[in-house]
């Protein structure tokens, strides 16, 4: 018999090629288990209000143990098939067979679990931990299915579907990890009720057991919250793992190593010190955002206009916070996370170089099987590349669609687990955003996190005191946001506000915003046409164009710079930093209104 296969044979054989068999991949996969365990294990029990003392062991047994076994269903003839070049629709998921093959192996493979517990964890009933295993087994593709449709193909009518599979349970490669536990001999099933070769055994019964297991372990979970808590970080550490343990890492780079500096990557303290420095450039610290940095409760709720100063406020927040903590920033959109990053950061040299730092090592890619969906390959090798910056600013679902299974956040889950949190612009989620954003909040019990907004709905403001004793509630600053900002004179027709346009346009900075892009593009056209300075900036330029017209529209409204007209859509109303002395908007929603008007008068200067 040929050696196992994990991965799919290169065309270009290297010294890495030991690592695509499938005993070194599992040993690869246990040994990332245990460095995740030991680089941010007890961080992420923390997190989750889980106490060290009780689960610690727990989690260091379980999550390598788990990882050990997660591809043993890759043993099988048709899964060796399509790692070998050939394209075999597989009538099981390996990982589905993994738990299969230990259920079968009652006294081989079972023992072997209950004495690797056993060695470190003395208990009568080893159920939840097994039950456990298998739940970090077959998550780690988030491709287990209820139905089963998805896991096991096999059952149903689908032609082309082979109808029964081989599994090498008794293969020499598993002598080294299971020794006299390895199986003594080859699994043969079948998918139908009965086989004409009595050596075929009907998977059904197996199946069977399994979904009485699972039932039971669903039971067991509900009324046991912190067994269930546990299971859910192990599932998702286990697909860390397994993402780390099919890194290429470059010949000369100590994978130990690389894995604990990236997973321990975590923000300090004069790293918060040097941003707030560059953002207040010799000022002081507003009362306001003192206030902020001041907060002992573990959820802060900032409510103040723009142009108060909450930005710098959650990094003087952040100083007082971080404690073995990556900094996440997230923001309701992709457009309102790339406001965030190009008006907040780009002009911040330290701040910039954290949310882009990577580890020195540049990953040569990821090792495949040939089973995966280009989705699914790209989120893997960027799950490599999110554990290493100390800074991440990115849209909520980023780390809120952890709390349906997303498989990015999923993946991204030793960096969310081990972060701190500011939410901006929270009266902009609709309902169930902000119904899994508490989910999330109360997921994450020890963790602390900062909500920001400039005009909360007062239902949502009652929800978040009556799902959280620990919420401190920050008002705007009445000597700020007192002031007399604005004056309001209502123009209906399109030739008045082209013409008053012009007439304001002699000494005064105007921003227009619009609701469209095309109306923003036509009033462009009219006022570029009297030969004034004009600046547009809308979310329909190509990335690398919209950084230019982000950056030319920011130095358009410096106090520096000549009057000017700027017309924009509602790119306009999160996370812009400008400044203007005269606003025109169009119709638009309440909420929308407050944040266009967050740009007029910014700086509350009262000669304005």
């Amino acid at each position: 018999m040929e050696k196992l296969l994990a991965k799919s044979l290169s065309k270009h054989p290297s010294d890495k090629e030991q690592e695509l068999y499938l005993v070194p991949h599992l040993k690869a996969a246990e040994k990332a288990g245990s460095v995740i365990y030991d680089s941010i294990g007890e961080r992420i029990l923390k997190s989750v209000g889980l106490s060290s003392e009780i689960w610690g062991n727990r989690l260091k047994i379980l999550l390598p143990l788990s990882c050990l076994l997660h591809d043993l269903g890759k043993a099988n003839n048709w899964f060796q098939e399509l790692v070998r070049g050939n394209k075999i629709f597989q009538p099981i998921r390996h990982e589905f067979l993994s738990v299969i093959m230990i259920l079968r192996s009652k006294n081989k493979l079972q023992n072997y679990i209950k004495t690797k517990i056993s060695e470190i964890i003395s208990l009568e009933n080893l159920t939840p931990f097994i039950n456990s295993i298998y739940s970090g087994i077959l998550a780690h593709h988030l491709k287990i299915d209820i139905d089963l449709k998805r896991a096991c193909p096999g059952l149903g009518i689908n032609g082309g579907t082979p109808t029964e599979i081989i599994v090498y349970a008794d293969s020499p490669d598993f002598d080294l990890l299971f020794g006299v536990n390895k199986p003594s001999n080859t699994f043969y099933f079948t998918f139908l009720p009965s086989h004409s070769d009595q050596k075929y055994k009907s998977i059904h019964e197996w199946i069977d057991e399994f979904h009485t297991i699972n039932n039971e372990w669903e039971e067991f979970l509900r009324e046991n919250e912190d067994w269930h808590i546990f299971s859910t970080i192990l599932k998702p550490l286990v697909i860390s793992a397994d993402v780390l343990a099919s890194a290429l890492v470059p010949k000369g780079i100590e994978y130990k190593d690389w894995v604990i500096e990236s997973l321990q990557n975590y923000v300090e303290l004069n790293d918060i010190n040097l941003i707030i420095k560059e953002k207040l450039k010799d000022k002081l610290p507003r009362t306001f955002q003192k206030q902020i940095a001041n907060s002992k409760e573990r959820i802060t709720l900032v409510e103040a206009g723009c142009g108060s100063g909450k930005t710098i406020g959650a990094y003087l927040w952040a100083a007082n916070n971080i404690s073995d903590s990556k900094l996440f920033f997230c923001y309701p959109t992709t457009g309102t996370a790339t406001e965030g990053y190009l008006g907040y950061v780009s002009d911040s040299g330290y701040e910039a170089k954290l949310i882009h730092s990577r580890s020195e090592v540049d990953l040569k890619g990821i090792q495949k099987t040939g089973e995966e969906d280009g989705n699914e390959l790209t989120d893997r090798i960027d799950a490599l590349h999110s554990y290493h910056p100390k800074l991440i600013i990115c849209t909520v679902d980023t780390v809120l669609s952890l709390m349906k299974n997303g498989r990015k956040a999923i993946l991204s889950f030793p960096s969310i687990a081990t972060g701190i949190f500011v939410f901006d612009e929270i009266h902009s989620y609709n309902d169930e955003m902000f119904l899994v954003l508490i989910r999330f909040m109360q997921f994450f019990k020890n963790t602390k996190f900062l909500l920001m907004s400039a005009s909360l709905q007062p239902e949502r403001k009652e929800i978040l005191k009556r799902e959280f004793s620990s919420l401190q509630d920050i008002e705007s600053p009445t000597d700020l946001m007192g002031l007399p900002r604005y004056k309001f004179n209502p123009i209906r027709q399109s030739k008045s506000l082209l013409e008053d346009i012009k007439r304001h346009a002699g000494n005064s900075k105007i921003l227009v915003v619009v609701n469209t892009v095309k109306r923003a593009q036509t009033i462009y056209r009219d006022i570029s046409s009297s030969g004034l300075n004009v600046k547009i900036y809308h979310s329909r330029y190509k990335y690398k164009d919209r950084v230019i017209r982000h950056r030319e529209f920011i130095d358009a409204f410096q106090d520096k710079s000549p009057p000017v007209i700027g017309i924009a859509t509602q790119v306009a109303e999160m996370s812009l930093d400008i400044d203007s002395d005269v606003l025109f908007t169009e119709l638009a929603s309440i909420s929308s209104i407050i944040q266009r008007l967050g740009r007029l008068n910014r700086r509350n200067n009262t000669r304005k």
